[in-house]
C-alpha cells in the first residue's frame, strides 16, 4: 500500500486516487532518471504541496540540507545541528508558542524531520553526457554542444535545439526534445539512431549498442542491437516509472517497485525484486536500491555480492569495477571488483578517511569514484595516473559526472569544471543548465 504525502489516503498503486498525487514524482520517494517532459511545472507544484504537508514548521536547511533540528528552550526556533543556521517556527499563534516553551525539556531535543515514508533519493537530469570519446553538454537554452572524436557524426549537434535531456555512449549521441520527439547522430551500424519515428518520451537512455526511450504511457522503445531480442524484449513493457541501460541489457524500473529485464538468462532474479526505487547498471551486474535502504545484487559481480550487508543506503553507483553507496549519514560504502586489474590502483581504505563524509551525491567510473559535498566541494579517489582526481580546488560544484580518467563538476552559475584526460580539450563552458529538483540526501 502507497500512503499519499497529501491528503494521507491508503492507495494501492502510487496514483492516488482522492487527490491524483503522482508519488512516482516525489522527489524523496522515488528515483527517476530523467524529469518528465511536459510536466516540469507540475510535478514541481506537487513537491511544493508535499513539503508545505509534511513540515509546516520547519523546512529542510538550505545552507547545507540537513534535516536534523534543535528546538530552542526559551525562544521558537529551530537551529540546524549541521550547519548551526536558525530558522524561526512558523507558529500560527502566540498561544501555540508559549505551548512549545512550556513543553520544551530541560536539554535541547533534536527534531527528527522525517523523509517520505520510502526514502530520500536523488534525481539528476541528464544535462552532461559522456561518449567513448566525446562529451556533450545541455544549455540553459535549450542547444546542445559537444567536442571530442567525431569521426561518426556523434558531435554534429550544433543545430539541435528545445532539449530537455541527453544520452551519450559509445560513438552516438542522442537528445529528447521538450515535446517528447528524439534526434539522435553518431555511428548506426545496428540501427541505435533511428529514433526519428519515436513521439511522447519523457526519458532516454543509451548503451553503445542500444538506444531506448521512456514513453509517457509508461511503455518503452528500443532500438538497436536485437540479435537476441533485446529490442523486442521491451515492447510489452507497461507501468514503467524509470529505466537504465548498460551494454546490451535494459532494465526498467516499474511504478510498484520491482524490476523488468530484456534478459531470458542470467539476470532473472530481479523479477524477484520489490520495493525497489533506483537502479544502477553495470556491464556484469545491477544494483537495485529497496525503500527501506538495503540493496539486491544481481548478475557475475564477485565481490559486489557484499552490497547485500549495506543498510540506510540512499543513492548508489555502479561500473564494471566499482559499487559505491551513499549512506543515510553522508558517508560512502564501496566495493571493488577484484578480479578486475584495472582498478588495482584505487586504495579502498580511502573510503573509510575522515574526507569522506557529508557527501551528497556519488559517481563511478572504472578508474575511480568521486564525491560532492555538502559545501559544495569535491573529493576524488582512484587511479590518478591521468589527473582525473585533482578536483580539491572546485567549489559550488551543484553536479558531478564521472568516465573513465575524467572527472565532470557543473558548477552553480552553468560553468564546467573538468579534470582528467580530456580537460586541456575544453573550451570555456558556461551557461549548462543545471540538474532540477536535486535534494541532499543526508540525513543527520
Amino acid at each position: 500500500m502507497y500512503i499519499c504525502p497529501v491528503c494521507n489516503k491508503e492507495n494501492k498503486t502510487v496514483i492516488c486516487g482522492e487527490c491524483g498525487f503522482d508519488i512516482s514524482r516525489n522527489y524523496e520517494c522515488f528515483s527517476t532518471i530523467s524529469l518528465p517532459v511536459g510536466a516540469i511545472s507540475a510535478i514541481q507544484a506537487q513537491r511544493t504541496t508535499w513539503e508545505k504537508k509534511k513540515y509546516p514548521d520547519c523546512r529542510i536547511c538550505s545552507a547545507c540540507g540537513g534535516i536534523s533540528f534543535r528546538i530552542g528552550k526559551e525562544d521558537a526556533r529551530a537551529v540546524c545541528v549541521r550547519c548551526g543556521k536558525e530558522y524561526p517556527l512558523k507558529l500560527k499563534a502566540a498561544k501555540e508558542t508559549k505551548e512549545i516553551k512550556e513543553k520544551a525539556p530541560e536539554s535541547p531535543k533534536l527534531l527528527q524531520l522525517e523523509p517520505s515514508p520510502a526514502l530520500h533519493v536523488f534525481q539528476k537530469l541528464p544535462v552532461i553526457a559522456i561518449g567513448e570519446g566525446h562529451m556533450v553538454v545541455l544549455r540553459r537554452d535549450g542547444t546542445v554542444d559537444a567536442f571530442g572524436d567525431n569521426k561518426f557524426g556523434q558531435c554534429s549537434v550544433h543545430n539541435w535545439n528545445n532539449m530537455v535531456a541527453i544520452a551519450a555512449s559509445g560513438f552516438h549521441t542522442v537528445g529528447l526534445r521538450w515535446n517528447g520527439q528524439v534526434s539522435a547522430t553518431g555511428w548506426n551500424e545496428f540501427g541505435q539512431c533511428n529514433v526519428s519515428d519515436w513521439t511522447s518520451l519523457i526519458a532516454i537512455d543509451s548503451s553503445p549498442f542500444l538506444t531506448v526511450g521512456l514513453r509517457a504511457d509508461g511503455t518503452v522503445l528500443a532500438t538497436g542491437w536485437d540479435r537476441a531480442g533485446e529490442c523486442r524484449a521491451v515492447s510489452g513493457w507497461k507501468n514503467i516509472a524509470a529505466i537504465t541501460v548498460s551494454d546490451k541489457k535494459v532494465y526498467g524500473l516499474k511504478k510498484d517497485g520491482t524490476v523488468v529485464s530484456n534478459e531470458s538468462d542470467g539476470d532473472s532474479a530481479v523479477s524477484y525484486w520489490h520495493d525497489i526505487v533506483a537502479l544502477a547498471a553495470a556491464p556484469e551486474y545491477v544494483l537495485g536500491l529497496k525503500s527501506d535502504g538495503s540493496v539486491f545484487v544481481s548478475g557475475k559481480c564477485h565481490q559486489i555480492y557484499k552490497a547485500f550487508d549495506w543498510r540506510n543506503i540512499v543513492n548508489i553507483s555502479a561500473s564494471s569495477t566499482l559499487a559505491a553507496g551513499l549512506t543515510r549519514d553522508g558517508s560512502v560504502m564501496l566495493l571493488t571488483n577484484q578480479t578486475n586489474r584495472e582498478i588495482k590502483k584505487t586504495d579502498t581504505r580511502l573510503f573509510t578517511a575522515y574526507d569522506w563524509r557529508m557527501i551528497t551525491d556519488i559517481a563511478c567510473s572504472n578508474t575511480h569514484i568521486a564525491g560532492l559535498r555538502a559545501d559544495g566541494t569535491v573529493i576524488a579517489s582512484g587511479d590518478n595516473s591521468m589527473e582525473a582526481c585533482n578536483v580539491f580546488s572546485w567549489r559550488d560544484v551543484a553536479a558531478i559526472y564521472t568516465a573513465d580518467h575524467i572527472t565532470i563538476g557543473l558548477r552553480t552559475d552553468g560553468f564546467v569544471y573538468m579534470a582528467g584526460y580530456r580537460n586541456s580539450e575544453n573550451g570555456s563552458w558556461t551557461d549548462i543548465r543545471l540538474p532540477q529538483g536535486r535534494r541532499s540526501p543526508i540525513q543527520m
